[in-house]
C-alpha cells in the first residue's frame, strides 16, 4: 500500500460502517418491496446499491424503457443494455428514502404500460 494511504487505511479499518449499512439496507428493501407490487422480477442485491428488473414484458428496449420513464414519470433509470443486459433497468437506491418516493411514479408510470 503507498504510505501515503496507510494512514487512511488505517482510519477505515477502525471506523464502524453499520449506520451506513443499515441506511442501505433500508433503501434497499423500500425499492425491492415497490418494485415487487409492481411485479416486476428482481434479484435481491446482496452488495450493490441499485437493483435490476426485468422490464422486457412490455416490449420496449431498455433505453426506450428509460427515456419514456424519464420523460413520463420522472424517473431516471439506466437502460439495462449498457450492462450487456437488454430486457433490464438498474434502478439506484444510493439516493435518499425522500428521492425513493419517486419509486410511487415509476409506479404508476408501470401500471400505464400495461393498460395499453
Amino acid at each position: 500500500v503507498p504510505s501515503f494511504l496507510q494512514a487512511s487505511a488505517c482510519e477505515a479499518l477502525g471506523t464502524s460502517t453499520s449506520d451506513s449499512r443499515e441506511k442501505y439496507r433500508r433503501r434497499r428493501n423500500i425499492t425491492l418491496d415497490v418494485l415487487a407490487e409492481m411485479a416486476l422480477p428482481t434479484v435481491r442485491p446482496e452488495g450493490a446499491f441499485y437493483a435490476f428488473p426485468r422490464i422486457s414484458e412490455f416490449g420496449l428496449s431498455s433505453e426506450e424503457f428509460c427515456l419514456r420513464a424519464i420523460e413520463e414519470a420522472g424517473v431516471a433509470l439506466v437502460p439495462g443494455v449498457f450492462f450487456g443486459a437488454e430486457g433490464f433497468a438498474r434502478i439506484s437506491y444510493a439516493v435518499s428514502e425522500e428521492t425513493l418516493q419517486g419509486l410511487a411514479r415509476l409506479h404508476g408510470f408501470v401500471g400505464r404500460l400495461r393498460t395499453l
